[in-house]
């Protein structure tokens, strides 16, 4: 029963986490916003790799790389650990 209530707590504050990085970026860059809304689809809708061999593979890593680093890049943050926050709602939203 504990480790089901630490779970639950757990996936609720990174849900949370999530929607306050998606708020965040909406009030402070929303071309960014968008550029992880395009990304998300694109990777749904398996834009990003049509098969499972390895030079898909390798392109996806590669745009996720770049839109990791283009993230870093342009949003500002006040110390590491925001940034931490930032990286891991994106990595919620995908």
């Amino acid at each position: 029963t504990t480790t089901t209530t630490t779970t639950t707590t757990t996936t609720t504050n990174a849900n949370t986490n999530h929607q306050n990085v998606r708020k965040w970026l909406t009030k402070n860059h929303s071309k960014e916003l968008t550029r992880l809304d395009k990304f998300a689809l694109d990777l749904h809708l398996g834009r990003l790799s049509s098969t499972s061999d390895t030079t898909d593979r390798r392109r996806l890593t590669s745009r996720t790389v770049e839109l990791l680093r283009t993230f870093v890049g342009n949003t500002r943050w006040k110390h590491p650990a925001q940034l931490m926050m930032l990286l891991r709602g994106i990595g919620m939203e995908l």
